[in-house]
């Protein structure tokens, strides 16, 4: 993993891939919860897929952030990621960028993405059910 200031207040973490994921998650969470003075953008561009664990460090991030009134904003996200997210019903729980520049503009003007960036649409599933 990669963690790096892009200024005082705004910290950039570059994830690595499963099973590394989760851990990294935990390590950045522990910082938030000692020190919650930033704002935090996850840099998926490593990450392919997640686990029902990282979702879970990821939503424990996001709470720690928003109680404490800093921004989380989740950016380059591979499409079967999105995906993911969106099954799950959280494209509108977690705010999502392009890239990590858009990311920073929407932290930096006081405002997050206005999308999630789960527009693309896969190809639709055919059901094989028996009935």
């Amino acid at each position: 993993m990669g963690m790096r200031n892009l200024s005082k207040d705004i910290v950039l973490v570059t994830l690595p891939e499963e099973p590394q994921l989760n851990n990294e998650l935990k390590n950045v969470n522990e910082m938030v919860s000692n020190r919650c003075d930033f704002d935090v953008i996850v840099d998926f561009s490593r990450v392919e897929t997640v686990t029902s664990s990282s979702i879970s460090n990821l939503i424990i991030l996001r709470q720690w952030l928003r109680g404490s009134g800093h921004k989380l904003i989740l950016c380059r996200l591979a499409f079967p990621t999105k995906c993911i997210f969106k099954l799950v019903g959280l494209e509108a729980f977690f705010d999502f960028a392009d890239d990590k520049h858009a990311a920073l503009t929407a932290i930096q003007g006081g405002t997050v993405p206005t999308h999630s960036g789960l527009t693309e649409n896969p190809a639709p599933v055919q059901s094989h059910d028996p009935a």
